[in-house]
């Protein structure tokens, strides 16, 4: 067996290594899988951090990491395009749709479909049925 050069991490350690990125991945695979689940719940952001037995810090570093956005702005796609789903698929009010999805606020909720769509909820759904009728 040859020696580990000068200045490279030992094989130990690379299999430690390894082993935590391993480990991360896993857990973000659980994460994420809650979110798909949960991501209508208002306190989802709260519990994850117990899945994993992680610290909120160590979960949203990783979080980041793993998806390139924050857990709030994971969740906030999530909804929104469920929302889009929902307003497409179905006849049920944007309010009802705005709860199904998790959003507790109606105002908070329109400024947020505006901030991702550029337009408006009802305004989404109608530009939907005239090019799809």
């Amino acid at each position: 067996m040859q020696p580990d050069r000068v200045g490279e991490p030992s094989r130990c350690e690379r299999d430690d290594r390894s082993t935590n990125d391993r480990r991360n991945h896993q857990a973000g695979g659980r994460v994420l899988s809650y979110l798909h689940q949960h991501y209508q719940d208002q306190n989802a952001v709260e519990r994850l951090s117990r899945i994993d037995a992680l610290s909120r810090s160590s979960l949203h570093r990783l979080f980041k990491l793993h998806t390139g956005a924050t857990i709030t702005e994971y969740i906030s796609r999530l909804r929104i395009g469920n929302t889009c789903a929902l307003l497409i698929n179905t006849e049920r009010s944007i309010s009802l749709i705005a709860d199904d999805v998790g959003y507790r606020n109606l105002a908070k909720f329109n400024r947020q479909f505006k901030a991702f769509k550029s337009t408006t909820p009802r305004q989404f759904r109608s530009a939907f049925n005239v090019k799809h009728a």
